[in-house]
């Protein structure tokens, strides 16, 4: 914490990262891992520390950030079938302090109590491609922001008004959950904005290559078993 000095336990901290061989001091950098539907993304970061003083503090602090994106068929607002794809992105703060305080006339310490917080956030973009009646190829987006979930609580005689505001700043968490290079409006604006033009000119290239004469338009999306998509031209 600011202006507290602390000293880290190693021992019962770590530093978790997706496709990188992470550790508490090499500062590797997750990065996506494919997985069978599509690919996960995370960064976890556990440190365990300590505060001496009058009133010794035992302290932990957690933030698990992931990201999975799915590839899947999904039905759509029509009640059809669509290839899909999910982008879930969750963020989780949890703290917990552990007090244990001084006797008079005495080195001993004991244990007053424990206190814990936690917030969660969530925010979702599902894309899907979807064939017009001209045979073109149209990516729709549909975006969910869930509002924080939050759990505190005490033990012992650990005394506190309230644990949530005093381990965690919930509104300061929130903005910069809502300023991060992959929050929900950067993904949709400079990843699926993007990818909607993309696929779009890919479909066409490909109805264009299998039906040169341009007697034959896409119908029809599908994603396979193999989780590649498969494109249907008709009259």
């Amino acid at each position: 914490r600011d202006g507290m000095p602390g000293k880290l336990n190693a021992a019962e901290s770590l530093n978790e990262k997706s496709g990188a061989e992470a550790t508490l001091y090499n500062g590797a950098r997750a990065e996506f891992v494919p997985t069978q539907a599509g690919w996960n993304f995370r960064d976890h970061v556990l440190l365990h520390w300590q505060e001496a003083g009058h009133t010794l503090h035992d302290r932990e602090s957690e933030q698990d950030l992931q990201c999975t994106l799915a590839l899947s068929t999904q039905p759509g607002e029509d009640g059809n079938p669509h290839p899909t794809m999910d982008v879930i992105a969750t963020l989780t703060r949890y703290e917990w302090d552990s007090v244990k305080q001084e006797l008079p006339g005495s080195k001993q310490r004991t244990y007053m109590g424990k206190a814990w917080a936690r917030v969660s956030l969530q925010w979702s973009l599902r894309l899907q491609w979807h064939v017009k009646p001209d045979g073109s190829v149209v990516l729709s987006g549909q975006t969910r922001k869930g509002m924080p979930r939050t759990d505190a609580g005490t033990t012992g005689i650990y005394v506190v008004s309230d644990p949530l505001p005093h381990l965690l700043n919930v509104h300061r968490i929130c903005q910069w959950w809502d300023n991060h290079p992959a929050n929900l409006g950067v993904v949709r604006n400079d990843v699926a904005a993007p990818l909607a033009v993309a696929t779009t000119k890919v479909f066409e290239r490909i109805a264009l290559t299998l039906a040169p004469e341009g007697n034959r338009h896409c119908r029809g999306l599908r994603i396979n078993e193999r989780g590649d998509f498969e494109i249907e031209l008709g009259e």
